[in-house]
């Protein structure tokens, strides 16, 4: 049996009379067989075979929210949590990003796009500049309108007032299977947890007079800096994750592909954006390994969440091997036939050759008969 360092030290930790180590291993290693065995058979217990995952989130984890799906959060913290005060930058900041990503929303969104672009002197390009700008107040003004002329819904008019400028703050969260860690937290050890990817739809333009923008993903990445609890009216909540991105715009300067296909970031580039906040329920985890030839360049390599695998592709079991596909080949034609034709090739091609000298390989045949011979002439000795 073929063991591995990690193992290794699991049998060395089963010593306990240092004087007979293996011996303790011995039984330590039937013990461990035994109450694997019959952990099997114990129900309504918790072993190590059916515990909960380390990163596990909890599906139905959702606040009072209406069926609005910002508010239903989902993950679980880490550690103590802490308070602080928004600045009016980041509150609107974090408070745009909510209703920019709220399913509900959408139809608002459209309609205050739609009354800017209805305006004299607006160029395409400008119409999400004057809508991160007016959004916000315009929303509210369009909730408390709807209010007046009918019945409205408490949580959409609890989300329009925008949430407290008081916040909770974590130093880590799970979330989608991945555990992060804001960068604070990770500083001396030797764990990374704070990469972060966010694949966002963007819309570019061709130059300045481009009326028709093309839509197209791009994936940011960032590192972790603040894992921030927004509070409603109602009790409801947001986790959103507060990043410093790198700059992937710039290919070249700030992004650049190696001669092996990998993402690799300039850590000395970095984007001055408003928009710092994603949802924590959007992002996915990377970590970033320096280049030794380069020393502020680094290689993004992204991660599966535990117990997850990626199969490239899906492989069916109807399928014949090769070997198969020859078999049938020579049952439909004659063998002779092929061999004549040249369409077997009986060379093997996944090992190097050896070459024989044939004067070599005929000396050896030749002692070999001469050898059979003089024994045959023994024996016939012997019978007379």
């Amino acid at each position: 049996m073929l063991w591995n360092d990690k193992y290794l030290r699991t049998l060395k930790s089963y010593v306990r009379n240092k004087s007979r180590p293996k011996g303790s291993i011995t039984e330590g290693y039937i013990a461990e067989e035994c109450t694997t065995f019959c952990s099997r058979y114990l129900h309504d217990v918790e072993t190590k075979h059916d515990r909960e995952e380390r990163n596990y989130v909890i599906e139905n984890n959702i606040t009072n929210g209406g069926g609005l799906t910002i508010f239903k959060c989902m993950g679980r913290t880490i550690g103590k949590s802490t308070s602080r005060v928004l600045s009016t930058e980041e509150w609107s900041q974090a408070h745009l990003y909510v209703l920019t990503n709220c399913e509900e929303v959408t139809s608002f969104i459209e309609e205050h796009k739609q009354s800017i672009r209805v305006k004299p002197r607006i160029r395409a390009r400008d119409v999400d500049l004057f809508h991160r700008r007016e959004f916000i107040s315009w929303f509210e003004e369009r909730i408390i309108q709807m209010r007046h002329e009918g019945p409205i819904s408490e949580h959409i008019l609890s989300l329009s007032r925008g949430p407290s400028t008081s916040v909770t703050c974590y130093r880590g969260y799970i979330i989608n299977g991945f555990r992060f860690h804001t960068r604070e937290r990770e500083k001396g050890k030797k764990t990374q947890n704070s990469g972060v990817v966010v694949t966002a739809e963007v819309s570019s333009f061709a130059s300045a007079r481009d009326k028709n923008p093309i839509p197209g993903h791009v994936s940011y990445y960032g590192v972790l800096t603040d894992v921030i609890e927004l509070h409603y009216l109602g009790g409801n909540r947001v986790i959103l994750f507060k990043c410093d991105w790198w700059d992937v715009i710039n290919s070249g300067r700030g992004m650049k592909k190696d001669e092996y296909g990998f993402t690799c970031l300039n850590f000395e580039c970095t984007i001055c954006t408003d928009e710092p906040f994603v949802l924590a329920s959007q992002a996915k985890q990377v970590f970033y390994v320096q280049n030794s030839n380069e020393e502020n360049w680094h290689t993004v390599v992204e991660i599966q969440t535990r117990g997850v695998y990626d199969m490239n592709q899906k492989v069916s079991t109807n399928d014949p091997e090769p070997y198969q596909q020859l078999i049938t080949l020579h049952s439909q034609r004659d063998v002779h036939e092929l061999i004549e034709n040249d369409l077997i090739n009986w060379d093997r091609n996944d090992i190097a050759g050896e070459t024989i000298q044939t004067n070599v390989l005929l000396s050896q045949q030749k002692n070999i008969v001469e050898r059979d011979n003089e024994f045959i002439h023994d024996d016939d000795i012997d019978d007379v």
